[in-house]
């Protein structure tokens, strides 16, 4: 069985991509996750996110964890996009982890 805090972390990091993918880096604020069922490991599992609301600089997510067609786990977070600084879209948060920021 997987570790709950390791769950967490996953729909957490899922949220976290789908932020990046719609072009913000934000950091979580709030993190409440509810665990359904189990999950095995060493066996495959689907993770999907969505942003729910997006009121800048505030948005909310929600996530779910299905494995073998199953809803094992579910999240819902709130995340903080940073007002200031390099750090406020992924590309120049990349840019600065490849030493390419140029300030």
């Amino acid at each position: 069985m997987l570790h709950g805090g390791v769950i967490a972390t996953l729909l957490d990091a899922a949220m976290t991509n789908c932020l990046f993918a719609h072009g913000h880096c934000g950091v979580t604020a709030d993190l409440r996750v509810r665990y359904r069922h189990p999950v095995v490991s060493g066996e495959a599992c689907v993770l999907r996110a969505r942003i729910e609301r997006a009121a800048a600089p505030l948005f909310v997510l929600t996530a779910e964890l299905r494995q073998n067609g199953r809803c094992k786990a579910t999240a819902t977070g709130k995340f903080m996009v940073p007002q200031a600084g390099p750090w406020q879209t992924p590309e120049s948060e990349m840019q600065a982890l490849e030493g390419r920021n140029e300030s």
